[in-house]
């Protein structure tokens, strides 16, 4: 019996054939307003015409596939009167605010003053403990009561927040507040 001329070059064969596999999914973070523009009614009390508490969510939806860093800015350190100023001092022209973001299964992974948020300033920052996940977050904005006389006027701010992947070996000067 002759064997056929290319069955000797055929290697050895196997039952079974083992590939290694892999893949790569990049870091990334999204986050959506669900309401962009939030208004407070009654800023100073009609008793003493000082500043009431208050409390306001600012609402978002985020969606991150690794830790992050969560930093937040203000534009104007505080709600600031679109009005003219005046030169006695018992009178503000500036609301200050305490500001806090809550991410889904995280409370509290950022708080800061609006002063410590004012605009170029980098000192509201820090990293969340683990991933973030998707769902509801919130910045919770609160106005502590008796902030000295207000100035009849309109008052506003822009709260900017920021949520990024975090990549690791970064400096972030945790801060809070």
């Amino acid at each position: 019996a002759t064997m056929p001329a290319h069955a000797a070059n055929f290697p050895e064969l196997s039952p079974s054939l083992t590939y290694p596999v892999s893949g790569t999914i990049s870091p990334k973070c999204q986050l959506a307003v669900t309401n962009s523009a939030v208004s407070i009614d009654n800023l100073a009390n009609p008793a003493d015409d000082m500043t009431m508490a208050t409390n306001v969510s600012l609402p978002f939806e985020v969606a991150c596939n690794t830790p992050v860093r969560v930093a937040m800015q203000s534009r104007n350190g505080g709600l600031q009167s679109s009005g003219r100023g005046t030169s006695d001092p018992a009178f503000s022209s500036l609301i200050t605010y305490q500001a806090r973001v809550d991410l889904p299964g995280q409370q509290g992974v950022l708080s800061c003053t609006s002063e410590r948020m004012a605009d170029g300033r980098k000192e509201c920052q820090r990293e969340a403990e683990g991933v973030v996940g998707s769902g509801a977050g919130a910045i919770r904005v609160q106005i502590t009561a008796g902030q000295g006389l207000l100035l009849a006027g309109r008052y506003s701010d822009v709260v900017t927040i920021m949520i990024a992947p975090q990549m690791g070996g970064e400096d972030l000067g945790t801060t809070e507040d």
